[in-house]
């Protein structure tokens, strides 16, 4: 009830393998439209070198990889199945068919307006990232990192912006144009991103628990009482002091730093399977700092997670990526593992980034320059508001009693812990 296996296969002893021809069909199907079915699972094509006269036509798997006798002769073609012998096993001779990459960029365009208005952010970059792996988008300021990390995400404003070229592929699937439905199943459940302001991307009139909340209502169903245990945990894993007392406090009423912080713990709320972290610590203390990075180097082991590193300190390139590209106005320059490209940077503007990393000291200024702002004992508190009158109980002292003077030409370093009331006092 089979195809009659060929004479090449009875050759040598192998009468016990049956044959799928690729231009004949079995039972009504025709066999050679499943060759994308071993295209996507990775199978080894077995075969060998035909007797003189036993050669048949190529299969389509043949001719979309133009493979040659010395690799797969195409006998009695496709895939030969073995009894009582190992499983099919992924092809070390198609390595791009072993295992399907996270996320992977190819030939992405972005661009802003049409015709004699373009604007052209992104250039043909091509990026991948696997499972498991921290890759590393590096270049300065407008260079078009974050317009690449938010493409993935569909965030920025189509149709003004648009795509002239490429595709988007997340765990195999092409989400280039996807519609508004699917990506909404996948941002904040799948994929994640630590935008770089934080207080831009916070609702101003919703609550901590509120906020961090929401994703798990929407994503995993979680009763009220549920989030709000998932939520105090997320808190203490990104260091966020007194927790379950400020879970009703609103964004304005945290620091910079406790602000970024929130933003983490919403990103990581779904254990996402990939992670855009787009400047995750520029506003962090150096502790916090150390203690986020390491967090989020640990969650990318455990939770076999892709992370998306966003940034311009080359220190925390070095420390957490395992590969790194190189972009500068909308091109990536260069790309290699983390460790080859700092011992051997290729291109010019990757050494030119090297050597820019500041030092030596500031020049010294006037002792008796003019005074431009004086401060004097210096308080903002917060009130902490219990009960249905909403009653002030106490307060948060953020700034208590800071006396300042600045002068003309001088810079005043202002140095503190995350929460210590730093960005407070500045505004």
């Amino acid at each position: 009830d089979h195809v009659q296996t060929s004479s090449a296969q009875r050759h040598g002893g192998y009468h016990h393998l049956f044959a799928l021809q690729p231009v004949r069909r079995h039972r009504g199907f025709d066999v050679s439209g499943f060759y994308w079915i071993w295209l996507t699972a990775g199978l080894r094509f077995a075969g060998r070198t035909p007797e003189p006269g036993q050669g048949q036509p190529a299969s389509p798997v043949a001719r979309h990889f133009n493979l040659s006798s010395h690799v797969c002769h195409v006998v009695a073609t496709g895939v030969h199945w073995r009894s009582r012998a190992r499983c099919p096993r992924p092809s070390k001779d198609f390595p791009d068919l072993i295992m399907a990459k996270l996320l992977s960029i190819k030939d992405l365009s972005v661009s802003f307006g049409h015709r004699t208005d373009e604007v052209k952010a992104v250039k043909n970059i091509s990026l991948e990232i696997e499972k498991g792996k921290t890759v590393a988008l590096v270049g300065e300021s407008g260079s078009g990192k974050s317009v690449s990390a938010l493409s993935v995400m569909r965030l920025l404003p189509y149709p003004l912006a648009h795509h002239p070229s490429g595709t988007i592929l997340f765990d195999g699937e092409e989400i280039t144009d996807a519609g508004e439905a699917k990506m909404r199943d996948l941002r904040g459940n799948r994929i994640s991103m630590i935008f770089q302001e934080p207080l831009n991307s916070l609702n101003p009139l919703h609550s901590l628990e509120k906020q961090i909340s929401e994703a798990l209502h929407l994503h995993k169903r979680l009763s009220p009482s549920e989030a709000r245990v998932r939520v105090e945990k997320l808190l203490d894993l990104v260091g966020m002091p007194d927790a379950k007392q400020r879970l009703q406090a609103l964004p304005h009423q945290f620091s910079g730093g406790q602000q970024q912080r929130i933003m983490i713990a919403m990103a990581l709320a779904n254990k996402p399977e990939l992670l855009i972290a787009d400047e995750p610590t520029t506003a962090l203390d150096v502790t916090i700092q150390a203690q986020v990075l390491k967090l989020l180097k640990q969650l990318t082991v455990k939770l076999n997670m892709g992370l998306l590193l966003i940034t311009h300190d080359l220190g925390i390139v070095r420390r957490m990526a395992d590969y790194v590209y190189v972009m500068n106005d909308g091109n990536v320059l260069e790309e290699n593992e983390t460790e080859a490209l700092f011992a051997a940077p290729a291109h010019s503007y990757t050494r030119h980034l090297l050597a820019a990393e500041p030092s030596g000291r500031p020049d010294p200024v006037p002792a008796d320059a003019k005074e431009v702002l004086t401060g004097d004992a210096i308080k903002v508190w917060f009130p902490i508001k219990k009960g249905i009158i909403r009653r002030t109980v106490g307060h948060i002292k953020a700034v208590d009693g800071i006396t300042l003077k600045m002068r003309e030409c001088h810079t005043l370093g202002l140095v503190g812990e995350s929460g210590s009331g730093k960005s407070t006092l500045g505004r």
